[in-house]
């Protein structure tokens, strides 16, 4: 936080699952008939959902993406975020404060200790991160 107290470079590594989870509490935070999701649930979510993205987009490994999921479900459970959400969600990505021009920005993976700042994707890709998480 000292080396980047603006959040212009490597600070914004912190941010890694928020893109996708702030988009998915703050939907079920809206959505009184639907059980809400904590915070940190929200954002483990996101993890899942980036590290997919980041497997599809920038070869990072299988078994490391499968152990993040496993891992999140271990310890929040599984929780389901039906389809017919999907698109609400994407919807509020467009706000996250990481946003350029318009462009979605999330944190993406090529390893565990090697990210991308800054990366962007295709929607078509969260919605099959948001499959993959459901899976």
């Amino acid at each position: 936080v000292l080396e980047d107290i603006n959040e212009r470079h490597l600070r914004k590594v912190l941010n890694f699952g928020h893109t996708v989870g702030h988009a998915i509490e703050s939907y079920f935070l809206e959505q009184i008939s639907l059980e809400n999701f904590t915070h940190g649930e929200a954002i483990a979510i996101g993890m899942v959902i980036e590290s997919f993205m980041s497997y599809k987009l920038h070869e990072f490994p299988f078994d490391e993406l499968e152990t993040i999921k496993n891992y999140v479900h271990k310890i929040y459970g599984k929780k389901t975020i039906p389809p017919e959400h999907y698109a609400s969600i994407l919807d509020l990505m467009i706000h996250d404060k990481k946003n350029r021009n318009g462009t979605i920005h999330y944190i993406l993976l090529k390893n565990i200790a090697d990210f991308i700042i800054d990366g962007t994707a295709p929607e078509e890709l969260v919605i099959n991160g948001l499959n993959y998480y459901n899976s």
